[in-house]
C-alpha cells in the first residue's frame, strides 16, 4: 500500500457502519431479554464497544487515538481462545463467523494488520 498525503480520518469506511449496523439489528433485544445469560450480554456489549472503539478511532492522528484503534485491531484480528473474552470465543458464543466480521471490518489477515497498525500510526 502507498503512502499518500490524504488523511485517513477523512476516508469513509462504510464496512465498520455496516457492521455496527448489522450488529446492533442482530442483537438488540438480547441486550434486555431476561432470557439471555449474563455472560452473553457482556460478550453483545464487548462486541459492540470494539466496533464502537474501531469507528471512533479509526484514521486518527492524535497518538493516544492511535493506540486505542490498534489495540481494538489486535482483539480483532488475534484468533485466541484461551480466554472468556478473546474475539474468536466471543463470536463463537454468538454464532458469528470472525472472518466475515473482520471481512467488514476490513481487518483480514496479515497484510491487514499491517493496514492497521499503518491506519493507527
Amino acid at each position: 500500500m502507498s503512502t499518500t498525503s490524504t488523511s485517513t480520518a477523512s476516508m469513509p469506511y462504510p464496512s465498520l457502519d455496516i457492521a455496527s449496523h448489522e450488529f446492533t439489528e442482530r442483537f438488540k433485544g438480547s441486550v434486555s431479554d431476561a432470557e439471555t445469560a449474563p455472560e452473553i450480554k457482556l460478550m453483545i456489549a464487548v462486541m459492540r464497544d470494539s466496533l464502537r472503539c474501531l469507528e471512533k478511532y479509526r484514521g486518527k492522528s492524535d497518538p493516544q487515538d492511535r493506540r486505542r484503534f490498534q489495540t481494538e485491531a489486535d482483539w480483532v484480528l488475534s484468533d485466541d481462545k484461551n480466554g472468556l473474552y478473546d474475539f474468536a470465543r466471543v463470536c463463537e458464543s454468538l454464532d458469528l463467523e470472525p472472518g466475515a466480521v473482520r471481512s467488514l471490518l476490513c481487518l483480514t489477515n496479515a497484510p491487514a494488520r499491517q493496514s492497521a497498525r499503518r491506519l493507527a500510526a
